[in-house]
């Protein structure tokens, strides 16, 4: 086991401590007091699943990122407002709360890629992620969007597999984490939250089998329309407005971009929505609902 010895200047603000890589277990010294860290290796960076401390940890492409460890009143807000934690007496989520880390992730910043080991689960607290299916061309299919209050990652905890997709933030996003062993502690003596994954995941299947019946009956119009309406449902965002772009939405519905901005474009000009940038905004729902044609 390697060491990293700090200046105790650099460890003033405890709530940026420094560590570099240092492999499944290191420590970090401040005069004479250790603080003993678990690490684990995931999306090509260290994350911490048991510390004193927040630390600051190094990645792999050598740019430095910052963990927080947020103070603990405020982890179990945020917590509370998670379905999958919110009848949990206080006393429990403060405890919880103790092994949840949060992470802010820029747009466009993967999270984690398919393939990669499965070590923690990740629940979003502000912003968006997109879990897509990557292509060997460059292409992607786009299987789900998380939005806050949502998780995502479990299933490689239940059977220790790698990644079956790939996650990226679509927007400025700050999620928790939580490592596998404590999730699926913590799951095996809570049994209601134990229902909330099962019906999570039963929700996932039904939506996938949605996909494929979309995908063998509806033309690219339908799909578009279908599509746009059920992300407005299930956002519950203000206004009708969604962050999406064309290329995401046809990696969703299984069309190209040019098919999928025609079919935009047609919407458009008959005033049933409105482009800008990245954001799509439904102006006129009912109509939109009579453009999906089975």
């Amino acid at each position: 086991m390697r060491q990293v010895r700090a200046q105790t200047g650099g460890l003033r603000d405890l709530c940026e401590d420094f560590v570099e890589q240092l492999g499944s277990r290191g420590v970090v010294e401040c005069g004479q007091r250790a603080r003993d860290i678990r690490l684990a290796d995931s999306d090509r960076c260290l994350f911490p699943t048991f510390v004193h401390g927040p630390l600051m940890m190094l990645g792999a492409s050598s740019c430095a990122r910052t963990l927080r460890r947020m103070p603990e009143q405020r982890v179990s807000e945020y917590l509370r407002r998670l379905p999958l934690f919110s009848r949990l007496p206080d006393s429990e989520l403060a405890e919880l709360a103790d092994r949840v880390r949060t992470k802010s992730f820029k747009r466009g910043e993967m999270i984690f890629r398919k393939d990669d080991p499965g070590t923690h689960l990740y629940m979003v607290l502000e912003g968006g992620v997109k879990i897509a299916l990557p292509g060997e061309f460059g292409q992607e299919a786009l299987v789900a969007i998380m939005r806050p209050g949502e998780f995502f990652g479990e299933l490689a905890l239940f059977d220790r597999s790698p990644r079956s997709a790939s996650a990226t933030a679509l927007e400025e996003t700050r999620a928790a984490l939580l490592a596998g062993d404590d999730f699926l502690a913590y799951l095996e003596s809570h049994p209601a939250s134990f229902r909330v994954v099962l019906e999570t995941l039963a929700r996932t299947i039904r939506r996938l089998s949605d996909r494929v019946e979309d995908l063998i009956f509806l033309d690219v119009p339908s799909r578009v329309a279908k599509y746009l309406l059920d992300l407005v449902r299930s956002s519950g965002t203000d206004g009708n407005e969604l962050t999406l772009t064309q290329d995401e939405l046809a990696a969703f519905i299984g069309a190209s971009r040019v098919s999928v901005n025609r079919v935009l474009g047609d919407l458009e000009r008959r005033e049933i929505i409105s482009i800008r940038r990245r954001r799509i905004a439904i102006k006129d729902p009912d109509r939109l609902a009579k453009e999906v044609r089975f």
